[in-house]
């Protein structure tokens, strides 16, 4: 409701003149491209002008954007990180999130593809991914919980090199 308001409003100046009485006869295409704008182009184009501005602007940057879910505030970030997935049948898995994994959203959360999976070392760091790796999809039933670690500076993107990161113990 609240975007269809925004659009009218700001779409006013557009909508006089092309309404004004014989315009829409003597100008059909442009009442026509008038209309489109504002019936298709201003509602999808106000929600995310909004949210680019909300992310970009230093005023706004201690605003809080409405995330259903912490899972949802995390994972819109988009940022790299590696991860050990707590199974609830007590095994764990370690991965990495990059760029090419994905995270379902509200209202199915917890769902999850991790581009690569690495192996832990004896001391629950990570080590070296597992050969031929595609990733892995696992399902929220399937964890308790996950852990996060962040990437190293230098091999942010280069999944293949990455040895004892984490800080975890098994068990």
């Amino acid at each position: 409701m609240f975007y269809s308001i925004l659009n009218f409003a700001l779409c006013l100046p557009l909508l006089v003149p092309i309404t004004f009485k014989n315009f829409p006869t003597e100008h059909p295409l442009w009442f026509a491209l008038g209309f489109l704008v504002v019936l298709l182009v201003g509602p999808i184009a106000w929600p995310l002008i909004l949210c680019k501005v909300m992310r970009s602007t230093k005023l706004m940057k201690g605003l809080q954007l409405p995330f259903p879910t912490a899972w949802d505030a995390f994972f819109n970030r988009r940022q790299e990180c590696f991860m050990i997935i707590h199974l609830k049948n007590g095994g764990i898995i370690a991965g990495y999130y990059g760029p090419d994994s994905y995270a379902t959203s509200f209202p199915r959360e917890g769902e999850l593809y991790v581009c690569a999976v690495y192996t832990l070392d004896d001391d629950g760091h990570f080590s070296n991914p597992i050969p031929d790796t595609r990733g892995l999809l696992i399902r929220k039933d399937e964890y308790s919980y996950i852990e996060l670690f962040d990437v190293p500076q230098q091999t942010k993107g280069d999944t293949s090199n990455v040895q004892g990161q984490g800080n975890h113990e098994n068990g």
